[in-house]
Formats: structure tokens, sequence, C-alpha cells
């Protein structure tokens, strides 16, 4: 797809906006699976050594996070599941593909790396993208509240 050097322009900040956006928001998504299962499996003595230690290192990846929490028993729909995996492959997708101006002869040229589409598709990932946030986040909210709930409970009675 060649642009002229104003669409170019144009097409590059607009996605590097959605850029910030998407991998912030999953970030905020990912935090709040690692609380959930901070919660889940420890007591309230050893949450910030647990959060410390396991869940913010480097190598404890958002996958594996998902994949824990799909694994222990809160009566998660499949579809979460599946809503946040997608979550985090378009992030990564954001993160690790994202498009960057790429030199060639002639005009100036631009390529969109995600699966060589045109500008218009990462307006549409980033729309199905901003749709399941607003979806997973409260689902996210409940889990965390009755874990709390939960807890509170129990240390009552």
């Amino acid at each position: 797809m060649t642009l002229t050097r104003e669409e170019l322009e144009r097409a590059y900040v607009r996605t590097q906006e959605h850029r910030g956006f998407v991998i912030g928001k999953s970030v905020d998504i990912e935090v709040k699976i690692g609380v959930i299962l901070n919660l889940y499996f420890t007591k309230e003595q050893r949450q910030n050594e647990f959060g410390r230690k396991v869940l913010d290192d480097e190598y404890f990846s958002f996958g594996l996070k998902i994949r824990i929490l799909e694994k222990i028993n809160l009566n998660l729909e499949k579809k979460l599941i599946e809503k946040i995996g997608r979550i985090k492959n378009i992030r990564n997708e954001f993160a690790h593909k994202v498009p960057g101006i790429i030199p060639k002869p002639g005009p100036i040229s631009i390529s969109f790396n995600i699966d060589e589409e045109d500008p218009t598709k990462i307006e549409d990932l980033y729309m199905d993208f901003i749709k399941l946030v607003e979806e997973v986040e409260p689902e996210l909210d409940k889990i965390f509240n009755d874990l709390i709930k939960n807890e509170n409970e129990e240390s009552l009675g």
C-alpha cells in the first residue's frame, strides 16, 4: 500500500495511539488477573510476598496467568477465558508487530505487518480490543469482589 507522506504520518500517529492504549489496558487486565490469583492462592500475611516473588516475575507471563485462572475452581465461563486470550493476542500484535516505516525504493511506503493488512484492519483490531475489554473488566471485577467477600466471611466465622 502506497500512501502520501501526510497519510503515512496520520496512519503512523493513529497506530501509535492505539498501540499505547492496547498495551496499557492489557497490563491493567493482567494486573487484575494477578490480584485474583494472589487472593486465591495466599492468605493475607503472604500476599505481598507471593505477588513480588511469583506474579511479578518476568517469566510469569500473561498467558501463564490466564492458564492458571482457567484451571482454578472459580466457575468461570469458557467464553471469558477465550476473551482474555484474545485480549492477550491483540496486545501481542500491537506490541510486537505494529507497523513501522519500511524503506523501499520509490514512494514512501508503510507496512502494517499485521498479516500484511491495511490501516483499516488495525482500526478493526483496535475496536475488537475495546469491545473485549469492556466485556472482560466487569467480569474480573466481579470475581475479585466475590473473592474478597468470601475471604471476609471466612475470617468472621
